[in-house]
């Protein structure tokens, strides 16, 4: 390893240096930086138990008789002679602590026993019996009473729709523009049920896109769950109503169609294109 000089902080090479016998125990260079001739140095070694060679800094702290009482009370009142003898007393105490295996301690109360986590049982579940049909209404024959005034009975039922979701439709898009767009890519006839779904307490203008709902006829949900029916970019599933069970199905409205906005162009003569971004 090469060591540089205490003095000119250069690089020492050879045997050209010499070592502070002081305090700082740092190598010079002999002829430049210690003043201590080859002839000198070899009357050192001869003499190394007697004679010893310090540098300026060294042997300024040498003569400071300040300095050599300090060094003298630290070298007597050391503490690491007490840390030693410490060290050696716990090291011996581990020793002993390893040689003799502790046994372990019997528990002064008893263990609880362990209590293994089991479901509950499931309730069983009742069958309820075939519920009686319900009679069917009959239709008096008799002639109505002057102060009973009756209402003429409507067999119509309500058909069962199927609900398409369609999504990432822009905001200012009208329910018109949406129920033209369907009617031309489903070739219906006449104008499906279309609801425009926004968040309660929402303003439209706060929203980047919404959705709507279309009612239409059971036949028809295969051709609108096919890809080809829609124009690209435009998200749609089958809508699932999870509160279908407490509300009731919306009833059949008619809309009243107007012109295209500028938000659907036609593509061609049949089928309006919806502009989604």
């Amino acid at each position: 390893m090469v060591k540089n000089c205490g003095k000119c902080s250069e690089a020492i090479t050879g045997i050209d240096s010499v070592v502070c016998r002081g305090y700082c125990r740092a190598s010079f260079h002999i002829n430049t930086c210690s003043g201590v001739t080859r002839a000198l140095q070899n009357y050192f070694t001869s003499h190394k138990k007697n004679l010893y060679w310090m540098c300026d800094k060294c042997a300024e702290l040498f003569e400071n008789s300040h300095f050599r009482t300090i060094s003298t009370q630290a070298d007597e009142n050391s503490p690491l002679s007490s840390l030693t003898s410490a060290i050696t007393e716990l090291r011996a105490e581990i020793k002993q602590l390893h040689s003799k295996p502790i046994a372990n301690p019997s528990p002064v109360t008893p263990r609880w026993p362990v209590l293994e986590q089991r479901r509950g049982a499931k309730r069983p579940r009742v069958i309820e019996p075939n519920p009686r049909a319900q009679d069917s209404c009959r239709v008096g024959s008799k002639k109505p009473h002057d102060d009973i005034m009756t209402v003429p009975i409507c067999n119509q039922v309500m058909e069962k729709k199927f609900w398409l979701y369609l999504s990432k439709i822009r905001p200012d898009v009208t329910v018109e523009a949406v129920c033209a767009m369907a009617k031309a890519n489903l070739n219906l006839d006449d104008d499906p049920i279309i609801v425009k779904l926004v968040p309660k307490g929402k303003s439209i203008e706060t929203l980047s896109f919404v959705s709507f709902k279309i009612g239409l006829d059971l036949s028809l949900k295969d051709k609108a769950l096919d890809p080809e029916t829609w124009p690209e970019g435009l998200l749609f599933r089958e809508f699932e109503d999870y509160g279908a069970s407490k509300f009731r199905q919306p009833l059949k409205t008619n809309i009243q169609t107007t012109p295209l906005l500028h938000t659907i162009t036609p593509t061609s003569a049949n089928t309006p294109v919806m502009d989604l971004s």
